[in-house]
């Protein structure tokens, strides 16, 4: 067995992650039809990569909330 260790490549450029990180902890209006709702996008490490997370926060009367907390 080989005690050479493989050579690791460039990482390619990912030209949706880095938008999205520069998005991080931003809030942006928009994405309910029902209510005022906003989105939050949170980027997350994970190894030596990112994930990013991005979250619809609806207004507490809205029907949308409502289905998705009863999983309609």
């Amino acid at each position: 067995m080989s005690s050479r260790r493989k050579a690791s490549r460039p990482s390619e450029p990912n030209p949706v992650g880095e938008l999205l990180a520069s998005l991080d902890g931003a809030q942006i209006q928009g994405g309910c039809d029902y209510c005022d709702a906003y989105q939050t996008i949170r980027a997350h490490a994970l190894g030596s990569h990112a994930a990013h997370m991005i979250t619809i926060h609806h207004d507490d009367w809205c029907p949308v909330l409502t289905a998705h907390q009863l999983g309609v």
